[in-house]
């Protein structure tokens, strides 16, 4: 189904942000993750895309004119496709945006004002407008032109250089870790903003960026670098803060768990390690990290001829945090996972089901609604008509002259926003 007015009239309570409208310009996944974000609960959200659409259509498995990126990332919203560099395609932007509380961009810090579109430009005469900006390094400074994404803000902000083994090369995340933290600091960004308006603060400026967002996320480590001035290292499976800690051979598998130092006593007594309580090398949490290696040879023995089912319940029952460590097939099935519901196969209005994952913040008793991801300008029709009053008329003189597209290839061109 597609939704032409936010989520009302459709047999469930108010959601919390219903009333808000929110421009989208963003691509990828930091952007559109915000604009999912919020769409999700309850803002009305158009999705802005360039006539060769968001580049995140382009990043995984391919389903229509969508992939699995864009799938995951742009549910319940709207797109209408805008050529701007045609005059008239910015004049339309400008109009839908005068329509929006929200606007949410991913571009290169100097894109919007090019086009006309920056903050300054938008918040003259208004006291309601929240602006943010997602981008790689910032504003200002000497990289803020510089192209980033998640694989530049995983190296550059120091994530790369603790993780993987002490003897190995350092490794990447296997997710668009900075993406997401990103998208999530600025959908909590512009509700914060959204409350200032709402104070009478007048019009909100933010900016989020991926370098600030992988430091933020990496806050206990960095803290304590900078109490001690030593060097992180790459610790593999280890807790780099906690011993014992990682991932331990079992008969037929591997227990994951960690020992927080007040757990160190009846963790020795369960697991029958008991003449480790008076070894000196291990008799307060200083000595188990120094003696880490040694303490992990002597552990991993107690493990290995052990079942993994048998180790978890040994340890969760005197409150050990622990689990197996599950691939995604074993994630799926997972009873935790499925009593929370979150993952679910959502109808398609043409192409059977689209996966969906569960949005990781919901109101108690909040009952989230779900619009398939648009096809490429699904709703510049119906968009333009229900928002701005555009007369039928009007949008087909603009869909025939290619400054927007409707999702009929043969009027798209492919030109681009750099």
């Amino acid at each position: 189904m597609s939704q032409l007015t936010g989520n009302k009239d459709n047999g469930v309570q108010q959601l919390p942000l219903e009333g808000i409208r929110v421009v989208d310009f963003g691509q990828g996944v930091a952007g559109p993750y915000c604009g999912m974000l919020l769409a999700d609960h309850g803002a009305t959200v158009i999705k802005v895309e360039p006539p060769r659409g968001d580049w995140g259509r382009q990043m995984g498995t391919a389903f229509g004119d969508n992939s699995s990126t864009s799938i995951s990332m742009n549910r319940n919203k709207q797109s209408i496709v805008i050529d701007f560099t045609d005059p008239r395609g910015l004049e339309l932007a400008h109009e839908l945006v005068a329509w929006s509380n929200v606007v949410v961009e991913n571009f290169r810090p100097d894109v919007m004002n090019r086009l006309g579109l920056g903050f300054d430009a938008l918040s003259v005469g208004r006291t309601n407008l929240v602006f943010c900006s997602v981008n790689g390094f910032g504003p200002g400074g000497p990289y803020a032109a510089h192209p980033a994404g998640d694989s530049i803000a995983q190296p550059m902000g120091g994530l790369m250089s603790i993780i993987g083994r002490a003897d190995d090369p350092p490794m990447r995340v296997g997710n668009v870790v900075g993406d997401m933290l990103a998208g999530m600091n600025a959908f909590q960004g512009i509700l914060l903003g959204l409350r200032q308006v709402e104070n009478g603060a007048g019009c909100q400026r933010i900016n989020v960026s991926l370098l600030e967002s992988i430091l933020a996320f990496q806050t206990p480590t960095f803290t304590e670098y900078l109490m001690t001035g030593v060097l992180p290292k790459r610790v593999g499976n280890d807790h780099p803060l906690i011993s014992p800690s990682g991932a331990y051979a079992t008969s037929d598998g591997f227990v994951y768990f960690t020992v927080i130092n007040y757990k160190w006593e009846i963790f020795c007594e369960t697991m029958g390690l008991l003449p480790l309580l008076s070894d000196p090398r291990f008799i307060d949490h200083a000595g188990r990290m120094a003696h880490r290696e040694a303490l992990n040879a002597i552990v991993a023995e107690v493990f290995l001829p052990k079942t993994t089912a048998s180790c978890l319940v040994d340890l969760q029952k005197v409150g050990i945090p622990s689990s197996r460590i599950n691939n995604y097939a074993d994630v799926m099935n997972d009873p935790q996972v499925v009593h929370n519901e979150v993952f679910r196969q959502e109808p398609h209005s043409t192409q059977g089901s689209l996966p969906v994952v569960k949005s990781p913040v919901i109101l108690f008793g909040e009952k989230i609604p779900y619009s398939h991801p648009p096809g490429l300008g699904e709703h510049s029709r119906s968009a333009l008509s229900a928002y701005l009053g555009y007369q039928e008329s009007k949008i087909s003189e603009l869909i025939d002259a290619g400054v927007v597209h409707d999702g009929n290839t043969s009027n798209l061109k492919k030109k681009e926003i750099s």
